[in-house]
């Protein structure tokens, strides 16, 4: 309802603006339902670790030992910290520390980080230093985050 009645305080009949949020909730209902929300299969993920950075892509169609474009990058710091996440509260079947659980891992952050680059870009956080974030812990017990991501928490406690 909330679209129809911006529709029609912007000049369009209440009839003809049902009709445009109905066409559209259902348009919105296929493309939905054509999205992908689990994350890539783990064998079809190929991670190499670059000293400070790991890369990760799909693997090949052709070749599964190549990978395909494109190539996400993730510094070792974030990587590390998404690997603790995970390992806390992610949903692998596989033992922890296991080859089937680095796998698994790698299909997660795979996946995310190509979330991440489907909404166009980086840097769209107002991050507080560290210190800061020390700060609100010793003086007011804060310890969860409001607006963070797995990318840029501080706390496992975030939203």
């Amino acid at each position: 309802e909330g679209l129809i009645a911006d529709l029609v305080r912007a000049g369009m009949p209440r009839e003809v603006a049902r009709s445009a949020a109905a066409s559209l909730s259902r348009a919105s209902a296929s493309a939905a339902r054509g999205l992908r929300t689990d994350p890539p299969e783990p064998r079809d993920v190929i991670a190499v670790d670059n000293g400070g950075v790991m890369d990760l892509a799909l693997a090949s169609e052709k070749d599964p030992s190549v990978a395909a474009k494109p190539f996400f990058k993730i510094g070792r710091g974030h990587y590390t910290k998404l690997a603790t996440l995970f390992g806390r509260f992610g949903g692998c079947r596989h033992k922890k520390g296991s080859p089937q659980h680095a796998a698994c891992l790698n299909a997660h952050v795979l996946a995310l980080l190509a979330r991440y680059d489907a909404l166009g870009g980086h840097g769209y956080q107002a991050a507080l230093p560290g210190r800061a974030f020390d700060v609100l812990l010793e003086c007011l017990g804060t310890n969860a985050e409001c607006f963070a991501s797995p990318l840029n928490c501080r706390y496992e406690r975030f939203c």
